[in-house]
């Protein structure tokens, strides 16, 4: 990953930490102990690091330790969801972005609203997912990444809506903003006019958590929609890391 957009991540990451810190007045919020606060941000950088490298449970564990040490903790909400959804308990990630998002008050994190989209789109519950989608886009991402993920997530709404002409403009948006999303522009342009366009968003994770896949039939939008519509699902989920890494 190129040094300047490990710098970004570091400041959107260090933005969200942040923002957990001046929440604990919120409604519901538990006031931490003295000191415990910098041992659940540290916790959760730990958690951080499993998801990069593909240790899901292990991000788990550790984004709940982060949370018992501090409940409010939203970067550990953030990361304890983006591992349960790779573990395909989306009903449990879903839970943990709604409390993120309490915790965050007005003032959101786009990427945290862009996960909630992302878990709401795998859940189909499309409407939700554009909701918050729009959430994303109406704060005007300062970079080009947060802008394309709020794009993908919004054009995988509309698409499952059945709205395949704003999703495919949507969709190239994207595209335009970051090259990650070329090839499932085209392979969603190229699909034919009765095929549902939503598998080859369902074939992807917006942030790329863990390492790359071994078999490179699986590292394209093709690759993957071609091992869905043949029934194998064991790849579901599976795509390449590049720049577009979320937090």
């Amino acid at each position: 990953v190129p040094a300047a957009v490990q710098a970004a991540e570091a400041a959107s990451l260090d933005m969200l930490d942040d923002a957990a810190r001046p929440k604990h007045d919120a409604v519901g919020a538990v006031p931490p102990a003295p000191g415990t606060m910098e041992l659940a941000r540290d916790l959760a950088d730990q958690a951080r690091g499993a998801l990069r490298g593909g240790d899901f449970v292990r991000a788990e564990d550790l984004a709940n330790r982060a949370l018992e040490t501090d409940p409010n903790n939203i970067s550990a909400f953030f990361r304890r969801a983006r591992a349960r959804m790779r573990q395909e308990r989306l009903d449990d990630a879903l839970a943990d972005t709604r409390r993120a998002l309490e915790l965050s008050g007005k003032s959101p994190n786009p990427s945290l609203l862009s996960l909630h989209s992302q878990v709401l789109n795998r859940l189909g519950r499309r409407a939700e997912s554009v909701e918050a989608a729009d959430r994303v886009l109406a704060l005007n991402p300062a970079s080009d990444k947060g802008m394309s993920q709020a794009l993908f997530q919004k054009a995988w709404g509309l698409a499952g809506t059945g709205d395949r002409k704003t999703s495919l403009r949507l969709l190239a948006q994207a595209a335009r903003l970051s090259k990650r999303y070329v090839p499932y522009y085209q392979e969603a342009a190229a699909a034919p006019e009765d095929q549902d366009i939503t598998l080859v968003f369902a074939s992807d994770w917006l942030g790329q958590d863990g390492p790359p896949p071994s078999d490179a039939s699986a590292a394209t939008p093709a690759g993957r929609l071609s091992a869905l519509l043949g029934g194998d699902r064991s790849r579901r989920g599976v795509a390449p890391r590049d720049e577009a890494e979320a937090l």
